[in-house]
């Protein structure tokens, strides 16, 4: 089976610290993610950890897009907690997921982030 024709992913990143520096995938990595995972349309079930990750609004709306993409997507487990996303990547996110015609599970992980209460409620009602 190739990638393409996978109809589950998980993903998960991780920082690596050595005595000077930590790896993070920051806003370009989350882009290049994004841009990888959108092609994917198979996809039933898809999770992925983000956490502490620094992708900020760029990087969540570049992934929030190719997310939408995703038409066969059932589940969706998205760990974004402690990115810098604020109000406009949350945003993006509510506007590409309730597009998804199929999706009947999704774990969206947003704590930590400075998104302000009233569009953390128009993300939950979507």
């Amino acid at each position: 089976m190739t990638l393409q024709n996978a109809d589950r992913l998980v993903l998960k990143t991780w920082m690596r610290s050595t005595t000077t520096t930590v790896h993070y995938l920051g806003v370009k990595g989350s882009k290049a993610l994004a841009e990888n995972v959108g092609p994917l349309v198979q996809l039933k079930f898809l999770a992925i950890d983000l956490e502490c990750n620094f992708i900020n609004d760029a990087g969540c709306t570049a992934l929030a897009e190719k997310l939408g993409d995703l038409v066969q997507l059932q589940t969706l487990k998205l760990n974004l907690r402690s990115n810098s996303v604020k109000n406009g990547g949350c945003t993006a996110l509510a506007v590409h997921l309730s597009g998804l015609p199929r999706l009947e599970s999704l774990v969206l992980l947003l704590a930590d982030n400075g998104i302000s209460a009233e569009v953390c409620k128009a993300v939950a009602n979507m």
